[in-house]
């Protein structure tokens, strides 16, 4: 009975967040943009996320933006596992990976995962919540197109 509260009291769950990161690497100066909303149903997490990347190297447009869709799935009180997938700019399907985070029910203050975005490589990102709704990317590390990059993030979550 006290999962199904729990389980109950999260189920309207909902957030959105805007981030804009900059970093400098192997391929110049990265530029990235991100709106995510995120929605509980039962024991998951559903995300949806509309993204798009600069980097200096293909100056004449984005590198990336499309789609994305992560579904976690509650494995515990304190541990989830999610994968995700979506649409890049080339309108192939890319697979964005699988990982886990250690994020509670009822506190999405911390986020570690490690996935793989198809043609633009691998990430490596540390999520830790913030004051006054602000949360920061401490590390975004990214090897995209065999280039290396190290992107800074602030976002703002409501």
């Amino acid at each position: 009975m006290i999962f199904a509260n729990e389980a109950k009291k999260n189920a309207d769950f909902q957030s959105h967040s805007v981030s804009i990161s900059s970093g400098y690497g192997a391929v110049g100066e990265t530029i990235s943009f991100e709106y995510e909303f995120q929605f509980r149903s039962d024991w998951h997490l559903n995300t949806i996320a509309i993204h798009a990347k600069y980097l200096e190297f293909n100056k004449d447009e984005f590198d990336a933006f499309g789609l994305s869709i992560k579904r976690s799935m509650q494995l515990s009180k304190s541990w989830n596992i999610y994968a995700s997938a979506g649409l890049n700019k080339y309108k192939t399907l890319y697979f964005n990976g699988i990982g886990a985070n250690t994020s509670s029910l009822d506190n999405y203050s911390s986020e570690k995962g490690v996935g793989a975005i198809g043609s633009l490589g691998a990430d490596f990102h540390i999520k830790e919540q913030f004051f006054l709704g602000f949360r920061v990317l401490l590390i975004d590390v990214g090897n995209y197109q065999g280039r290396n990059s190290v992107d800074f993030r602030l976002s703002y979550r409501f």
